[in-house]
């Protein structure tokens, strides 16, 4: 499944972001470096992975979880919530 920095107008993806990312828990939030990968139906998002990672990963990590991601993502589409 591709992996995008911009949503598209139609079709499963990925919408991928690198750099910090914030965690809400029971004692505030925190933030470390990370991912986003936003599961998107066209313009529409489906839902969001976040993963800390460093930043020289950050690359392989995404592609790995979209790979890992993919199978549920399509379930997810084909029932276009």
């Amino acid at each position: 499944m591709d992996i995008t920095t911009e949503p598209r107008g139609s079709g499963l993806h990925f919408v991928q972001r690198i750099g910090m990312q914030r965690w809400a828990d029971e004692n505030g939030s925190w933030q470390a470096h990370g991912v986003r990968l936003d599961l998107m139906d066209g313009p529409r998002r489906l839902t969001r992975c976040k993963l800390a990672v460093p930043p020289r990963l950050a690359e392989d990590w995404s592609r790995m979880a979209a790979q890992e991601l993919e199978p549920w993502a399509r379930a997810l589409g084909s029932w276009r919530l």
